[in-house]
């Protein structure tokens, strides 16, 4: 799966290893999960991103899976 791999199978950064299978940015950290607060289509909806601070952040977002059936 792309932008998918076990923890310490990228070059990353130092600080950003995590526990294997998590959903890495293109830095190599572990992803961060936040969900749309906006009012719209999408409220509610989780998304991945870019743990880094901003200016900092290689832009990698991805909607999060759906857990509902």
């Amino acid at each position: 799966m792309p932008g998918s791999q076990p923890a310490g199978g990228g070059p990353g950064l130092p600080g950003c290893a995590g526990p294997a299978r998590l959903t890495l940015c293109h830095c190599g950290c572990p992803c961060a999960r936040f969900t749309v607060r906006k009012a719209g289509p999408n409220q509610g909806r989780a998304f991945l991103k870019c743990p880094s601070p901003p200016g900092q952040t290689c832009g990698f977002f991805q909607w999060a899976e759906d857990p509902s059936p």
